[in-house]
């Protein structure tokens, strides 16, 4: 599954551009890696969460919280995975701001305050959005056990997130690295 989805998201994922794209931290880069374009595709959907639940610690979490938007897909079908292996474990949604509208919910699904939760995302650059969603976690009482994210970027985010969480796993699936030394192969 790992082999499939490094080629899936180094050929579908990663665009370059000599000019370069602008990333969320605000400086350029001449790779842009969009797991999403890849991500919706059933198969490579399928080999992500079984990637992930293969890295999730299954005797602490109690529930799967996916980042908008990149994280949701993941979440859901993480989630669908370990009912069919015999170890179901919730989604959950966290939204970078709440709704608008309706009750206003940042967190979407059900949980109990003190659930141990793994937070998933599909790229990690800086780590921000991924502090953000820990920190909306733990406003709402949740406990943040494990940090998975498919691709880091290597650029301090997922060390920022260990340095919060001391006593949580943190992992990457992939780096950017090799991603990108997939396609120069």
């Amino acid at each position: 599954m790992r082999e499939f989805l490094l080629e899936k998201l180094a050929t579908e994922a990663v665009r370059q551009s000599l000019e370069g794209f602008k990333l969320s931290w605000g400086f350029p880069d001449p790779i842009y890696i969009d797991c999403r374009a890849a991500l919706g595709d059933p198969a490579t959907l399928y080999a992500a969460a079984a990637c992930v639940f293969n890295e999730l610690d299954t005797e602490k979490v109690e529930r799967i919280a996916g980042i908008a938007y990149g994280g949701l897909s993941l979440s859901t079908a993480t989630s669908l995975l370990s009912l069919a292996k015999g170890n179901p474990t919730g989604a959950l949604g966290i939204r970078k701001r709440p709704k608008k509208h309706g009750i206003g919910l940042s967190i979407e699904g059900g949980y109990m305050a003190w659930d141990n939760i793994c937070i998933i995302d599909d790229v990690c650059t800086t780590g921000q959005s991924l502090l953000t969603a820990i920190d909306t976690a733990k406003d709402a009482g949740l406990q943040v056990v494990q940090v998975i994210v498919l691709v880091d970027r290597q650029l301090g985010g997922l060390y920022e997130i260990e340095r919060l969480l001391p006593d949580a796993k943190v992992s990457a699936i992939f780096t950017k690295d090799e991603l990108v030394n997939y396609r120069i192969q």
